[in-house]
């Protein structure tokens, strides 16, 4: 008996852990009504972090560090990382910075956006910024980086959602979902790999302009 009730507290430590560390790693973005784009952590309640300065935050990623995308209202794309502070990086030159992610294969920052002429944009930090050739999107609303891969998700300003994988050297267009634009990408984690075609695309909006 003594054995089963060790063994049931070990359980119950084990999932309160668990589920301490998961809601500690949940963490949003976004923008109050006032021009103020805000960064929130979860642990059984919502804490602000101190604030970027940021007009608009459009997108998180955190690999031990906090890393967000988005824009000041002057039309100049920002990328900003937070230890226990925040620390600006040289800004990509990007109209907004839609997207941002971490590729932990090469420990490179990348960003997605646009310039102010309709141009899609990717570019990687590593202490300055390269481009990456533009997959040809008019937009691009989202990027994951992983294994020196990069999926992008946008449209092409015509009512035409688009999809392409960048492997190095050239990018890929997989066919058209017919959505009117496509906010976010992403990939089957647990029953593919991002070089493999098995996609799954969330958060697809079909709005109509």
């Amino acid at each position: 008996m003594k054995k089963r009730g060790i063994v049931a507290l070990v359980l119950i430590l084990i999932l309160v852990c668990f589920t301490s560390s998961v809601l500690a790693d949940l963490y949003a973005t976004g923008n109050d009504n006032a021009g103020t784009g805000l960064i929130g952590v979860y642990d059984t309640s919502w804490t602000l972090l101190p604030s970027p300065g940021f007009y608009t935050v459009n997108s998180v990623v955190v690999f031990d560090d906090v890393y967000i995308g988005g824009n000041d209202n002057a039309g100049t794309g920002l990328i900003d990382v937070y230890d226990t502070s925040w620390t600006l990086l040289p800004s990509p030159g990007f109209y907004t910075v839609n997207s941002v992610d971490f590729d932990l294969t090469n420990e490179l920052v990348y960003a997605g956006g646009n310039d102010n002429a309709g141009t899609g944009l990717v570019s990687y930090y590593d202490g300055s910024w390269n481009s990456v050739p533009s997959p040809g999107f008019y937009n691009i609303n989202s990027i994951l980086v992983k294994d020196n891969i990069i999926l992008a998700a946008g449209d092409d300003n015509a009512g035409t959602g688009l999809v392409a994988k960048y492997d190095g050297s050239s990018w890929t267009n997989y066919p058209s979902p017919g959505f009117y634009t496509i906010t976010s990408v992403s990939y089957d984690y647990v029953n593919s790999s991002i070089s493999n075609d098995t996609l799954v695309s969330i958060r697809l909006s079909e709005a109509l302009g």
